[in-house]
C-alpha cells in the first residue's frame, strides 16, 4: 500500500538539519526502494526548510511509523508534526 507522510518542522530547524542531515540521508537511503517521491516542503521565501513529504510503499502504517520514529531528524524533536495516511495513486503512474 501507498503511504503519504507530512513532516512539519519546528519553528527553529536549521541547526538540527545542518547537524544532522548525513545520519538522515543515511536513514532514508535504507528505505530508497520503497519511496516513490519524497523532498523538502519549503517556507514562504523558496530557501528555507519547512518540514518534507514521502510518498512511500509499505505494508502498514505501523511500519511507516516505525520508520519515522527511527530517523535521526524525529529522535532530535526536528518535527512537530507527523501525518500518514494511506495514499491512492490515481494520476500519471510511478515511472
Amino acid at each position: 500500500m501507498l503511504y503519504f507522510v507530512y513532516l512539519e518542522d519546528i519553528a527553529d530547524n536549521a541547526g538540527i538539519r545542518a547537524e544532522l542531515l548525513d545520519r538522515h540521508m543515511q536513514h532514508i537511503g535504507a528505505f530508497v526502494d520503497r519511496i516513490k517521491l519524497g523532498g523538502p516542503v519549503m517556507r514562504a521565501d523558496g530557501e528555507a526548510q519547512a518540514g518534507g513529504i514521502l510518498v512511500l510503499e509499505a505494508d502498514s502504517e505501523t511500519a511507516v511509523r516505525a520508520m519515522i520514529d527511527a530517523d535521526p531528524y524525529f529522535k532530535a524533536g526536528l518535527w512537530r508534526d507527523v501525518k500518514i495516511h494511506p495514499f491512492k495513486e490515481i494520476l500519471n503512474g510511478w515511472k
